[in-house]
């Protein structure tokens, strides 16, 4: 029987893009950057999103790209100016016209999504305005009713940096908890969204790998400090837009905390018992992550 730490290592390596996924999927963006720099003449363009901050899990559905279309005031909306909905309009409309489809691109919340037939990963693109007079960039927000639509200030960059530098500090160790915690959270009836997991796991202070437990202790630590930081407030990384954790309701925390202190539970029996009840442990994890954890 394999060990308990061993077997979690598995788990995680699974969450990875398989190696020749990841070579369509790098075609296709190349493909979908270099058409929509030829349409749209961007002053610059860079992935976002889980992808781009390197957190994202399997199975890959979407992969955020943010191009930046020029600059404007702080203050203001982009030049003319221009409804959200109307921008992310004129984006689907160059979008479809230099990148054919069979079915028209789609207007999300804050992009256009095109997809391929020949992958399941769809391309969620996000028109962006620099602020020319401080931090950030302007994105559309599109609403049902046009009156109630707004540009949102944001930094994807800032995002990528903070999450970098968490994983740093943690010694390479806290992407791969992440996607571990995310995987279980799509798995839970939870609340949480997984940015907001993601935020909250910057400022855990992980303990050293042990060579017995692996990543275990880790695990539990992790699932321990979220469990405690969701009853708290949880601000945008970059200092930019509202709080990360707006959405949730204080019934909505306390569920989210139950579920993340009883997955740390999970975690900590099974480290206690990994040498004594290997069964057992194996079974705990596998409770905690069904269709990942082979523990036989």
């Amino acid at each position: 029987m394999r060990s308990v730490g061993h077997a979690l290592q598995e788990a995680i390596e699974s969450l990875e893009l398989p190696p020749e996924q990841h070579r369509r999927v790098t075609a296709r963006m190349q493909e979908v950057q270099q058409r929509l720099r030829a349409v749209f003449g961007p002053k610059t363009d860079f992935l976002s999103g889980s992808y781009g901050r390197g957190t994202s899990i399997r199975p890959l559905n979407d992969i955020d790209f943010f191009i930046v279309l020029g600059d404007v005031l702080m203050t203001a909306a982009p030049a003319r100016p221009l409804l959200p909905s109307d921008a992310l309009r004129e984006l689907r409309d160059g979008i479809h016209k230099e990148i054919p489809r069979r079915n028209m691109p789609a207007i999300q919340l804050h992009s256009v999504r095109v997809e391929f037939e020949e992958t399941p990963i769809q391309f969620d693109v996000i028109p962006a305005y620099a602020c020319s007079n401080g931090p950030g960039y302007l994105i559309p927000e599109r609403k049902k009713d046009q009156s109630e639509e707004k540009w949102v200030r944001t930094d994807p960059r800032r995002h990528q940096e903070a999450c970098a530098t968490a994983n740093k500090r943690c010694e390479g160790r806290l992407h791969s908890l992440i996607k571990l915690v995310k995987h279980w959270n799509r798995k839970q009836h939870s609340p949480l969204k997984s940015f907001h997991l993601e935020v909250m796991s910057y400022s855990v202070q992980l303990p050293r790998l042990s060579r017995e437990s692996g990543h275990l202790e880790s695990l539990e630590t992790l699932f321990a400090h979220l469990a405690r930081g969701v009853m708290n407030r949880c601000t945008d990384p970059a200092e930019l837009g509202d709080d990360v954790d707006v959405y949730l309701s204080p019934s909505q925390r306390s569920a989210a905390s139950q579920l993340l202190d009883g997955a740390a539970r999970e975690v900590r029996l099974a480290r206690e018992e990994q040498d004594t009840h290997p069964a057992r442990a194996h079974a705990r994890m596998k409770k905690l992550f069904p269709d990942l954890y082979q523990g036989y």
